[in-house]
């Protein structure tokens, strides 16, 4: 067999594994659910919702050929239109607003085009277009500063060279200066457009893909690198004719190309899906047309700017499998192999994320791992590391870092393999007895703790406890930094002074509070009369006028929230809940209403039981020794019982590990929130029927989640015993458990008949149908029953 026979045949062998096509499917799945997520209110996209549809080209069309300044007066007035009219929308007093624009545009008459009806386009609103708008001004208003850039960039330069008349300035600051003015002046003389789509910013925000990619490189290095070792045919590998150089050479092949073309597709697919949304746009306009490239020195396109986008997250992920290859290689074994991994990962990130540029120690920063899968980096940021005093562009020197961990970890991991000692001993399930009954401290007593130690160590499971300790740790840090917008900071204002029951004294403070928030203002009326009668500058009536606006929005939007939440409050006094009070609500959506965070703990939870748990219910299988166990007294119903214990400890040490330290953060962040008060008379839960405090339903909520996970392992060591196979166990487990999740992200909410209803019960406190959800548990109960006997009819079983 030749080489490119090999090559072949590593390929097939790879794209023929059922359950890695699964994963990557749900994986690209995951990527644009999340990516749709985004765009919806309050996400990061949400700001460019009026960049969608025809809408946007139709304003292109229209505005076609018009003078810069024209233009962007035209997209201003269109801006303020539509703001005042989202503001009347929501009740906000506009006469400040109104004044202020007819300062600016004394020739427009805003208040007779306010009174005319004009129709949105579909699916829009005021507030929508008014996003919309302002976003076509920031561009124009940046491309109309760049050139100022460039020029201090250049004056920079001209300065130093005139110093050089009179001194020496041969350090590494001066060099550094002189290097990037020169950079900057090979660009040219660019033009600068507006008419791009906003698809760029949504393709290029690529963490999710990312961190897909760290674990699917270590996923396919498995299936090539490490599969033949455990299944015990690896002594027959090694004594083939061809087994040296070839092989090894036909599988690194093979895995690279997988990994390129795997990286490529999850990559460009972000791309299509955002230019299916916003549109293709104009992609020969100059990347520095957008204010967030403004410090890039390549004179390149967008679509241009695209494809290099795209080769250097392949290169990165290039980069990322070679170095899991060379630790698979090493080590001979999966566990430590991961293990050494990931500590590299985690030193890394540490050196990216804690290294300041301006340090001396910068080099750690921008040659690192973690710079390199940053591809807008070398697009947003010019950056000179000091060389010996000569100052060298960070992206070269990133390139060669590229270039060196490829071809080291390529070179070295074939000269490992090739030198591998004929008859050494090859560790792996099948072919190492010892492995089997030994333990890391020595050898196992109980089959408990074989299991054990195929669920954790040779399953990879203690990998993935680590995984998600860190991704807790990650999710909980940023809970108590939530301060909220100018708006729910005026809320909170005001609930500062009300939190608590709901009394008397309360509703007088209301009452008061609402006559003076009716009083006219007679302040306002006097100023503006000095202002007509030119007794007060412009300058001192502006600066008044926007005061006063600041003080407006504190007072309405915070004290119109505080209304409708006494309005709750009352109600549920009326229906019998009489420990009914003030809370923050804003705080208390990060226990209730943080679906999106919640439901991507529950994905990580339920990933890493799936595959755990079908691993350790088909290992046997996969290593044919099912047949010996049925033959043994001691092999069938006992070792049932060990694998369905360890299942569970696991769900439950992997539950405290992923829910603890995250809900931990969100009660420091509850600190002053009375937890006694009933949740019936919290805005968004006035339909439950149940009388529950804050606390109760937390803790209601936090034992069905375990309880649901707990039910998915289970279902999920039936459904791999059912099926006979590892592989198919976990992708029907994957399309069971987290397609319905997936969909959830798309706004599709099956959590009424799907495991959706038991990882987020806090549906059930909203929708307030308690009688459907005590169904949908019988429900899970009746599949709980038939999984443990399909479990017990397949161990004892002849």
């Amino acid at each position: 067999m030749g080489l490119l026979e090999l090559f072949l045949y590593e390929l097939r062998k790879t794209v023929a594994s059922k359950a890695l096509l699964a994963i990557i499917i749900l994986c690209l799945g995951i990527s644009i659910a999340y990516q749709w997520s985004e765009t919806r209110s309050g996400g990061q996209y949400d700001q460019y919702s009026g960049l969608r549809g025809s809408f946007w080209s139709e304003e292109l069309e229209k505005t076609k050929g018009t003078d810069r300044d024209k233009l962007k007066q035209y997209f201003e007035i269109e801006g303020w239109y539509h703001g005042l009219l989202a503001a009347e929308e929501n009740g906000q007093d506009i006469e400040s607003s109104l004044m202020e624009f007819q300062e600016l545009y004394p020739d427009v008459d805003m208040e007779a085009r306010l009174q005319q009806s004009e129709e949105v386009p579909e699916e829009m609103s005021h507030l929508t277009m008014h996003k919309f708008y302002n976003n076509i001004v920031s561009r124009l208003t940046y491309q109309e500063s760049y050139p100022q850039f460039r020029e201090s960039i250049q004056q920079k330069a001209d300065e130093l060279e005139d110093l050089a008349l009179f001194s020496d300035i041969s350090g590494y600051s001066s060099r550094n200066i002189i290097q990037t003015a020169e950079a900057y002046k090979k660009l040219g003389d660019l033009t600068l457009e507006y008419d791009y789509s906003a698809a760029i910013y949504m393709g290029t925000n690529t963490v999710m893909v990312d961190m897909m990619i760290l674990f699917l490189v270590i996923l396919i290095g498995w299936q090539i690198f490490c599969r033949e070792r455990e299944n015990g045919i690896y002594p027959i590998l090694q004594t083939a004719k061809r087994g040296g150089v070839a092989f090894i050479s036909a599988k690194l092949a093979a895995y690279f190309l997988m990994l390129a073309i795997l990286s490529f597709l999850l990559y460009a697919a972000q791309f299509l899906f955002a230019f299916s949304l916003y549109g293709i746009g104009n992609l020969d306009v100059a990347l520095q047309s957008l204010s967030e490239y403004r410090n890039c020195v390549l004179p390149v396109s967008i679509g241009t700017y695209i494809w290099l986008f795209l080769e250097i997250k392949v290169t990165a992920c290039l980069v990322f499998g070679s170095l899991i290859v060379f630790f698979m290689i090493t080590w001979k074994r999966f566990v430590p192999a991961v293990y050494s991994y990931f500590w590299v990962m985690l030193i890394e990130y540490v050196l990216y994320t804690t290294v300041n540029s301006l340090s001396k120690w910068n080099w750690f920063r921008y040659v690192n791992l973690f710079s390199i899968l940053d591809a807008s980096q070398p697009f947003t940021v010019y950056w000179n590391l000091n060389l010996f005093s000569h100052p060298i562009w960070a992206e070269f020197a990133k390139m060669v870092l590229c270039i060196a961990t490829i071809l080291l970890c390529t070179v070295l991991s074939i000269l490992i393999y090739c030198h591998e000692r004929e008859g050494k001993r090859v560790y792996g399930i099948a072919s190492g007895r010892r492995i089997a009954v030994c333990s890391l401290s020595g050898k196992h007593v109980s089959i408990f703790a074989h299991e054990g130690y195929k669920f954790y160590v040779l399953g990879g499971m203690g990998v993935f406890l680590i995984v998600a300790a860190v991704v807790s740790m990650r999710m909980a840090e940023g809970i108590p930094s939530h301060t909220g917008t100018t708006e729910i900071q005026a809320y909170r204002y005001y609930i500062e002074q009300l939190q608590g029951t709901y009394t008397e004294e309360t509703r007088a403070w209301l009452e008061q509070e609402t006559q003076i928030m009716q009083m006219t203002d007679q302040e306002a009326f006097e100023i503006q009369e000095q202002f007509q009668n030119r007794e007060i500058s412009s300058e001192t009536y502006t600066d008044w006028m926007e005061k006063r606006q600041q003080l407006i929005e504190m007072r309405s939007r915070g004290f119109y929230k505080i209304l409708a939440q006494e309005q709750v409050i009352k109600n549920a006094k009326e229906n019998g809940f009489e420990n009914a009070g003030f809370v923050d609500q804003y705080k208390l959506s990060y226990l209730f209403k943080d679906e999106n965070n919640q439901m991507f703990l529950a994905c990580v939870l339920l990933s890493a039981l799936i595959l755990g748990v079908s691993g350790l219910f088909g290992i046997e299988e996969r290593n044919g020794m099912m047949v010996l166990l049925q033959s043994t007294k001691k092999g069938r119903q006992p070792l049932q019982r060990r694998k369905l214990l360890q299942t569970i400890l696991c769900a439950t040490v992997l539950y405290v590990i992923l829910y603890v330290p995250y809900y931990a953060a969100i009660w420091r962040d509850l600190s002053e929130v009375d937890a006694s008060l009933v949740l019936n008379g919290v805005p968004g839960y006035q339909k439950l029927p149940v009388p529950l405090s804050i606390r109760q339903a937390f803790v209601v909520m936090f034992v069905l989640r375990y309880l649901t996970a707990v039910i998915c392992s289970i279902i999920t060591a039936a459904v791999t015993s059912a099926v006979k196979k590892q592989a198919l166990g976990s992708v029907i487990c994957f399309l069971l458990f987290l397609g319905p999740c997936i969909l959830y992200l798309w706004k599709v909410n099956l959590s009424g008949v799907s495991v959706v209803g038991g990882l987020l019960p806090q549906l059930t406190f909203q929708n307030g149908q308690v009688m459907l959800y005590g169904v949908y548990w019988i429900g899970m109960l009746a599949a709980v029953g038939g999984s443990f006997l399909a479990i017990r009819k397949k161990y004892l079983s002849k």
